[in-house]
């Protein structure tokens, strides 16, 4: 195995204790937590093995780049307006500002969503447009260290659903309090923000 290598199993190793500890604390926990390992012992297995889990070349067209990164961006919005539209109380775990005293996340997430996978399509695009840095990246040979994004991308979304969860719900650190069982935000009686059941 090569230094760099070396390196990312040392950096995911650290990302995957610090997750665990001191990442953001997404709800329900238990599944922040099995992302969290999935992401994690995901990437210390193929980096050991040495599979590149991110195709290291670059796509020849950066128009289906764009296409494939909106496209991903805008499920989990469309997901979202589903789970509240068919699930039972689906209101209370995605708003769309039906009930009172809440806000329409829908319009937020799919704006903030589609503006991030652009801005994302428009760096590969000026990365391959970069006078020599295909050539770069079709010659690296430790493709497999790249993989150190996967736990450290993990991360980065938690703090995002995290964030989203406070905006959405200030009181959501005590709702989770009271309902040792597991949150469920249908299980109380009032709308985010408007006090605790």
């Amino acid at each position: 195995m090569e230094p760099v290598e070396w390196a990312s199993l040392a950096i995911t190793a650290v990302l995957l204790v610090f997750g665990y500890l001191y990442g953001p604390k997404a709800y329900p926990t238990r599944i922040k937590e099995y992302v969290d390992a999935a992401a994690g012992l995901t990437t210390l297995v193929c980096t050991t093995l040495k599979i590149s889990i991110f195709p290291v070349l670059l796509p020849s067209c950066p128009l289906w780049t764009a296409i494939g990164l909106v496209s991903l961006a805008l499920l989990p919005p469309f997901i979202g307006l589903a789970e509240s539209e068919f699930r039972r109380n689906g209101q209370r775990i995605y708003s769309t500002g039906r009930l009172a005293g809440t806000s329409n996340r829908f319009w937020g997430h799919l704006c903030t969503n589609a503006a991030g996978a652009l801005a994302t399509a428009g760096l590969v695009t000026a990365a391959g447009a970069t006078q020599g840095f295909p050539e770069f990246v079709a010659d690296f040979s430790c493709g497999a260290a790249f993989n150190v994004m996967l736990p450290l991308a993990t991360i980065i979304v938690l703090s995002f659903v995290r964030w989203q969860q406070l905006t959405a719900c200030p009181d959501v650190d005590e709702r989770a309090r009271l309902n040792r069982s597991g949150w469920d935000p249908a299980s109380t009686a009032t709308p985010c923000g408007t006090g605790t059941s």
